[in-house]
């Protein structure tokens, strides 16, 4: 179970920002953030820019489509906080993370998903009303839970081996 938490973590974060950092050298790596849609609506006012229809947000190996996500932005045009609603997926290999609203306070390093979030890891499936991610922490907070584990056949497989070695 701490496996499919730890994965589905990775996914959410990373759809978002992926940052690794060697402390020992003090050196960071950052990978561009490319975000497509077919409508962008900049509010130079209030330092927001809303993407629609068909947004598709690729960082690294992880992607997120949603049917609209709003970036604010702070006096120094940097971005602290986003939020993607509609139809939200996030994929990262074989993991998949579902939602119809998900914020990312990246100062704090806060991941929420809202609105029928979904977690799915392989066989393993965790529902929740609300689903938390703290990246610095690496703890993930489950609101009224709903999990699902289900062993692959080789594994289960391999238990009934140890348990009785004459099997083979």
């Amino acid at each position: 179970m701490f496996k499919a938490f730890t994965l589905c973590f990775s996914i959410c974060l990373a759809a978002f920002t992926q940052k690794a950092a060697d402390k020992k050298e003090e050196k960071k790596v950052d990978e561009d953030l490319i975000i497509t849609s077919q409508h962008l609506d900049y509010d130079h006012a209030n330092h927001q820019a809303i993407f629609s229809l068909n947004v598709k947000a690729i960082n690294g190996e992880t992607t997120l489509t949603s049917d609209k996500m709003t970036c604010y932005f702070n006096k120094d045009n940097d971005p602290y906080l986003i939020i993607a609603e509609g139809n939200v997926i996030i994929t990262r290999g074989d993991h998949i993370a579902t939602c119809n609203k998900s914020t990312y306070k990246i100062n704090e390093k806060e991941i929420i998903l809202r609105s029928q979030p979904k977690l799915f890891d392989g066989n393993n499936t965790i529902k929740g009303r609300i689903i938390t991610f703290y990246e610095d922490k690496r703890i993930t907070l489950v609101a009224d839970s709903d999990v699902i584990l289900k062993a692959k056949l080789s594994d289960k497989k391999e238990t009934e081996q140890k348990k009785d070695p004459k099997k083979n």
